[in-house]
Parts: C-alpha cells; sequence; structure tokens
C-alpha cells in the first residue's frame, strides 16, 4: 500500500504507462545486475542442490525453462492470448475465416522455416525483380584496342 496514495495500484495514461514501462528496458550495451535474487549464485546453489544435480549436468538455461514451465500453470500461460484479446480486440484462437475453435501445434522461431511457410501461403512479400537494363545501353561496345 502506498503511504501517500493510500492504494496499492497506479493509474496511467496510455503514453505515461509506456514511459514507465521502458523505463525498466536497459540501454543497448549496459549490463544488468545479475547477482541479486533469483539469479544471485546463492539461489542458484540451493536450486541446484534441491535437485540433486550437484552444479553439474544440465545447462542453467534448460533447467530454468523446465522450473518455469512446473512453476506456472498452464492457464497463466495461455494469458497471452486473453492479453492479445483485451489489447486488439481479436482472438488470436479463433479462426478467422469460419470463426471455429484453434489451438497451438507448434512454436516456430527459425527464420528459413518460417519463411518458407509464409511463402508457401502466399504471405511472404515475394522480392522486387531488377529492371531490365535500358536499351541504348545494353549496345554499347568497348572501342577496338
Amino acid at each position: 500500500m502506498h503511504p501517500v496514495l493510500k492504494r496499492n495500484f497506479e493509474v496511467f495514461s496510455a503514453t505515461d504507462w509506456l514511459a514507465a514501462l521502458t523505463a525498466h528496458i536497459p540501454n543497448a550495451g549496459e549490463r544488468l545486475v545479475r547477482y541479486c535474487g533469483w539469479y544471485s549464485n546463492v539461489t542458484r546453489g540451493k536450486r541446484r542442490k534441491a535437485q540433486g544435480e550437484g552444479g553439474e549436468g544440465q545447462g542453467e538455461g534448460s533447467s530454468m525453462i523446465g522450473e518455469f514451465n512446473e512453476i506456472i500453470p498452464a492457464a497463466a500461460k495461455r494469458a497471452w492470448a486473453r492479453l492479445i484479446n483485451q489489447v486488439s480486440e481479436v482472438d488470436p484462437l479463433v479462426c478467422p475465416r469460419c470463426a471455429g475453435p484453434m489451438r497451438i501445434i507448434a512454436c516456430i522461431e527459425q527464420p528459413a522455416v518460417i519463411t518458407k511457410i509464409l511463402t508457401h501461403l502466399g504471405l511472404w512479400p515475394a522480392r522486387a525483380r531488377r529492371r531490365p537494363p535500358h536499351p541504348h545501353l545494353t549496345n554499347l561496345t568497348a572501342p577496338p584496342a
């Protein structure tokens, strides 16, 4: 509870909210403090000890993902769809053609695969072809030496 405002929330205009949100994004090249809280060596060691890894085995990234999936329930993981629906007023899990329900079957992150799929569906813009050379420039030849 805020001692002056006597409430535990803040009301922002859209631009003030964006300004407050972007204040937490570090500048390019700026170092972040990663030795406090969840990322500190002490808590990482305690987590490893609790898992029985003893400091070896899986990398830190894969164990973090595993712990994240165990901690966050499935309903909270799907909150992105609710938030997109709230912001853009379009439900991302409803088919735009038939209005039937859709489900997520894969998460594709490789740019080459994304390009191939969107090209196949006709949703990827084709590269603009080069214009042919100007007619009077094609007949130029080098002078005899």
